[in-house]
């Protein structure tokens, strides 16, 4: 199988919180057909990080009532230097891609109704975010997936958010 890459981001090539790496497609069909009331939720976070710019892409298996368990994808890519707000919106549109990216693939393994992608997204007009709400909504939802944005995006928000913190 012809892995899917974007951008030069392997969007199967995932680790667990241990480190060891794993083939999101493998893991989560596994995961899956181990506990078939799962639900799998995808986020993205950004961070700028010197000349760089740091994107970690989530995916939260959720046992229901039981917990859970999280895999995660890192990269970095360079900070061309832009106005401040055309820069953010880069950013976060990148992080929308890579989350929606993330979700196609699992397409193949998981339903789409266990399936959610959750954007780091505001829908609240006095924040900066709140300017490709409606578009990331809507990209999203074309996809027949169920989207979350603030303040109910915790795969982006708290879990895609903690690995952008610790590169």
């Amino acid at each position: 199988m012809t892995p899917y890459v974007e951008d030069g981001w392997d969007v199967r090539d995932f680790q667990k919180i241990c480190g060891s790496r794993v083939d999101v497609l493998e893991h989560v069909r596994e995961f899956i057909v181990r506990h078939p009331k799962a639900t799998v939720h995808v986020g993205s976070d950004s961070k700028k990080r010197g000349d760089k710019i740091v994107y970690a892409v989530a995916i939260v298996l959720r046992i229901p009532e039981r917990g859970g368990h999280v895999i995660f994808s890192k990269r970095a890519q360079p900070n061309h230097k832009q106005r401040n707000e055309d820069s953010v919106f880069l950013r976060l549109n990148n992080e929308v891609k890579q989350s929606i990216e993330a979700a196609e693939a699992l397409l193949d393994v998981v339903d789409h109704n266990k399936l959610s992608v959750h954007v780091d997204l505001s829908s609240r007009t006095q924040n900066l975010s709140h300017k490709i709400h409606s578009m990331a909504m809507g990209w999203v939802g074309a996809l027949s997936l169920t989207a979350f944005s603030k303040p109910d995006s915790w795969a982006a928000s708290a879990v895609a958010h903690r690995f952008c913190q610790n590169w």
